[in-house]
């Protein structure tokens, strides 16, 4: 499949052409703001006892939780920090790259729509929970 045309870089002025958002230097630009803003993993809750949790879960659960086939290599919260999940070890899974993006974007997404983790549709309200009960209960 042919690639689409250039367009020029997202960065306002710049008249550079690209197939991504940014041009290069400004892509580079745009990473290094943002990891500015994020902080470092210390500052969000990811420091020195995170990284022995971490050490932990992996040597528990060596296999993805989601799809059992490929290494786990990242922990992931099963119920977000953001929505009030903790670093408990009954919080904790051990997943593959691909898995836990999958999994983090679904829950970025809230109730936007979307597929679930096995790829099937979400519901109407987008909510992998509301979606799950709704299986168990045999509705749709």
């Amino acid at each position: 499949m042919p690639r689409r045309p250039p367009r020029a870089c997202s960065s306002p002025g710049c008249p550079a052409l690209t197939h991504e958002r940014f041009c290069e230097p400004h892509d580079q630009e745009d990473s290094r703001r943002r990891d500015a803003e994020r902080g470092t993993s210390t500052e969000r809750g990811y420091g020195a006892r995170w990284q022995r949790l971490r050490v932990l879960v992996l040597k528990r659960q060596p296999i993805c939780n989601l799809c059992k086939r490929k290494p786990a290599t990242e922990v992931d919260h099963i119920k977000p920090k953001a929505a009030g999940g903790g670093d408990e070890m009954d919080n904790l899974q051990g997943l593959c790259k691909p898995c836990h993006t999958r999994k983090t974007y679904a829950e970025a997404r809230g109730g936007r729509g979307g597929k679930s983790l096995e790829g099937s549709p979400l519901d109407r309200r987008g909510s992998l929970a509301h979606a799950a009960a709704t299986l168990i209960k045999g509705g749709s």
